[in-house]
């Protein structure tokens, strides 16, 4: 969903030679989604430890690993997409 919104923007042509540039040929799609599940996975440990502890900090560390693994699932659409891994 984010990476389709990021395709139809003006941001296209900068994100398509950002992941041209540092992941073809690097790492594949598959990689990618497999950190990105890990690293939501944390997000998850995160929120979980939040309503136990009540700590504020759970939630924060939560919200960043959520963005991050977003950003990952994007390129790993980028990638997956490009059809050169």
């Amino acid at each position: 969903m984010i990476d389709n919104w990021l395709f139809n923007s003006k941001f296209k042509e900068k994100f398509e030679e950002f992941v041209g540039r540092r992941l073809i040929g690097k790492v594949t799609a598959n990689q990618l989604t497999l950190i990105g599940l890990i690293i939501g996975l944390f997000s998850a440990f995160f929120i979980f430890f939040s309503g136990i502890l009540q700590e504020i900090i759970f939630i924060v560390i939560s919200i960043i690993f959520m963005v991050i693994s977003f950003f990952i699932d994007t390129l790993d659409g980028a990638v997956a997409r490009s059809g050169k891994t």
